[in-house]
Formats: C-alpha cells, sequence, structure tokens
C-alpha cells in the first residue's frame, strides 16, 4: 500500500514538473507591442543567441498605414528590432491580426562559376565592301 502511494506521488510529481518546464519555455522570437500615444508599435525580440529571419505581416482593418505588406527581416541574438507602426483612424472599428513565422539564419554559400564564355569577334569592314 505504501509502495503504490510512493509511485503514485512519484508520478504526479514527474509529471508537474515536465508541465512547468514546457509552460517555462519561451519562444525564440516574440513580438512585443508598445503604445505610444495613438500608435502602436510592433518590435521583434529575440530570445536567443541566434540569429533569426523573421516573416512578419499584420492583416488590419480600421488603420492609416496598411500593414498588410509583408516584411522579413533578420534579428540578430539577444536584440530587439523595430518592424513597424499602425494609427487607428478616428471614428472606425480596429482590428489586426499578427502573422509570423522565423527560422535560423544561416549563412547560405554561394558559389558562383564562370561557365560560359560568350567570345566576340571584330571584324574590320572596309568602307568599299559593303556594297
Amino acid at each position: 500500500m505504501k509502495m503504490k502511494y510512493l509511485l503514485a506521488s512519484f508520478i504526479a510529481l514527474l509529471s508537474l514538473v515536465l508541465l512547468t518546464s514546457m509552460n517555462l519555455t519561451q519562444e525564440a522570437v516574440t513580438i512585443v507591442k508598445e503604445v505610444q500615444g495613438k500608435r502602436l508599435k510592433f518590435y521583434a525580440q529575440n530570445n536567443t543567441d541566434e540569429t533569426y529571419e523573421l516573416f512578419f505581416m499584420i492583416k488590419s482593418k480600421g488603420f492609416r498605414r496598411s500593414a498588410d505588406r509583408p516584411m522579413i527581416k533578420q534579428i540578430p541574438a539577444g536584440r530587439k528590432v523595430y518592424l513597424m507602426n499602425i494609427i487607428p483612424l478616428k471614428g472606425q472599428d480596429t482590428s489586426y491580426t499578427i502573422i509570423k513565422n522565423y527560422e535560423k539564419s544561416e549563412l547560405r554559400d554561394l558559389d558562383f562559376r564562370k561557365t560560359d564564355t560568350i567570345v566576340t569577334e571584330l571584324r574590320r569592314v572596309k568602307g568599299d565592301t559593303l556594297g
């Protein structure tokens, strides 16, 4: 009986530790919103020690700036980078949806080789041979 109680307690404690550790893991790149007067400013915060590429877009209604244009930015390690701001129009209902995707930024090796050679032939043409 005592063994079953200890086993149940151990399993409960283990599951509690696993659940709290999963909730404490933070996203690598988070979007930070700051309100400054009427403006909403958006920043990307990199919470890791690696550089990430961020795809960012805001689908919005009732804002002055058209935020529907996507952008791709590199977010350096441990930095906060300005993305955009949007300003609400007077007397309109406003709504926005943030769309983001990020991945590790790796330098891609670009290999350029000279594969084709263009040869230009120059011929001197005499005036009387034209015809």
